[in-house]
């Protein structure tokens, strides 16, 4: 009862309903959504100067379906991210990058047939292909339109979950120059709320990852 007032409380304004149901490419609408609220709380200098961001989907916990109105509160964006878990920015190479996305499809749990597909923020885009052999899957990682260089450093933005080695993807144990950050939380609420001031924010409804098999 205490905590009402504020799960109440609105936040922003969505065009439509935002869900995490994952699409052919191991995308979802809300994946995105939170990826990029990764890469807005993470990209200032003073945070860590983040240039990408990824999520793993199995943190994003629940749709985003706005009142009739297009509000969306507090409470529904706890439910989307419930652990608490805070931001944290890395310096990690092209090749290291490359890396950790082939752990999609082969690091413990993470299989071809059963592959577990990070969502990835704006900017950010890449082709995968399941036939290829270990290794090769993944190819075509670009930057804004550049492709990644295999000895050059990025800095990526994550949660703590995915920072420490979660689902299987232990590259990220690798990483430089860690700087940690604000809750995952709060960081998407602040990206709704800047989003939505003008009118209704509009979905990341474009792929960013390329599925070829």
């Amino acid at each position: 009862a205490a905590a009402q007032p504020l799960a109440e409380a609105s936040v922003g304004r969505l065009a439509a309903a935002a869900s995490r149901v994952l699409q052919a490419n191991g995308e979802s609408v809300m994946g995105r959504m939170v990826a990029d609220s990764i890469l807005a709380a993470t990209q200032d200098e003073t945070a860590g100067g983040a240039q990408l961001a990824l999520m793993n989907s199995g943190g994003v916990r629940a749709d985003l379906v706005p009142a009739a109105d297009g509000s969306v509160n507090y409470g529904q964006l706890f439910s989307v991210q419930p652990f608490g878990n805070t931001l944290m920015v890395m310096s990690l190479t092209g090749a290291q990058l490359h890396q950790a996305l082939e752990q999609q499809f082969a690091s413990g749990t993470n299989t071809v047939d059963a592959p577990r597909i990070l969502q990835v923020s704006s900017g950010f885009s890449y082709r995968f292909d399941r036939s290829q052999p270990a290794g090769q899957r993944v190819s075509e990682m670009r930057l804004n339109g550049q492709l990644l260089a295999p000895a050059q450093s990025y800095r990526v933005g994550m949660q703590s979950y995915l920072g420490t080695g979660g689902d299987n993807f232990s590259v990220f144990t690798e990483g430089k120059d860690v700087v940690g950050g604000m809750l995952d939380l709060d960081a998407l609420v602040a990206y709704i709320r800047a989003q939505s001031q003008h009118g209704p924010m509009l979905l990341p409804l474009q792929e960013r990852i390329a599925r070829i098999h």
